[in-house]
């Protein structure tokens, strides 16, 4: 069996690949941070591609019916998040938490649906 033995131009592209990891992980952390808050929560149905947008200015709950069952989202304080959901993980719900920013989404997998936060009207 041959001994691997790493080289000085191997180093050099592991380091490479090392710093463009962080450079683009730094970009969308950054990105993140100063991403616009949201007016309008977008609710995808992935089995109908039914869209149906609402404010997140007004307090609400909502139920949205999905491919397994009824999801509940919640929407409270300029932010949306999935509260119960008949998928058997129930990661919609305790993984993924609120949304507030423009560009954040919230899924649930096996119910087909999906929440994406807006800033504007889609038409």
């Amino acid at each position: 069996m041959a001994k691997l033995s790493i080289t000085k131009g191997d180093k050099i592209v592991i380091a490479s690949i090392i710093i463009v990891c962080l450079l683009i992980s730094g970009g969308f952390a950054l990105r993140a941070r100063h991403a616009n808050a949201g007016s309008y929560v977008t609710v995808v149905r992935a089995d109908t591609n039914e869209e149906t947008q609402y404010s997140l200015k007004k307090s609400r709950n909502i139920e949205v019916q999905g491919y397994l069952g009824t999801s509940i989202i919640e929407i409270s304080q300029g932010k949306a998040r999935f509260v119960s959901s008949p998928c058997p993980d129930n990661v919609c719900v305790d993984f993924f938490g609120w949304i507030e920013k423009e560009g954040e989404i919230s899924v649930c997998l096996p119910n087909q649906i999906l929440l994406k936060v807006e800033e504007k009207v889609s038409h």
